[in-house]
C-alpha cells in the first residue's frame, strides 16, 4: 500500500480502484468480458459480437445486464466498506 502513495494516489483513489477490482472479480467471466470490451474499450457491439459470439443485439443486452450487475456489486461493496 505504501508504494501506491509514493505514486501519488490519494486514499480515495486507492479505495475506488480496489472497489472496482473487487466488483469486477465477483462478476462471471462472460459478464466481465462484455463490460470491459464494450464499456472500457469502447468496442462496437458488432465487433464485440464477433469476438464474444452472438449477435450485436445479444451483446447490447448482455452489456446492459453486466452494467447493472457491476453497479449492484460496487454499491454493495462500497456500503460494506463504509461500515
Amino acid at each position: 500500500m505504501v508504494d501506491r502513495f509514493l505514486r501519488g494516489d490519494t486514499p480515495d483513489a486507492i479505495e475506488e480502484r480496489d472497489l472496482v477490482q473487487r466488483a469486477l472479480g465477483r462478476m462471471h467471466p462472460e459478464e466481465r468480458a462484455v463490460l470491459l470490451l464494450c464499456g472500457l474499450e469502447q468496442v462496437p457491439y458488432e465487433q464485440a459480437a464477433a469476438i464474444l459470439g452472438g449477435s450485436a443485439a445479444a451483446i447490447r443486452k448482455r452489456f446492459g445486464r453486466a452494467k447493472a450487475r457491476f453497479r449492484l456489486l460496487y454499491t454493495e461493496l462500497a456500503e460494506g466498506s463504509a461500515l
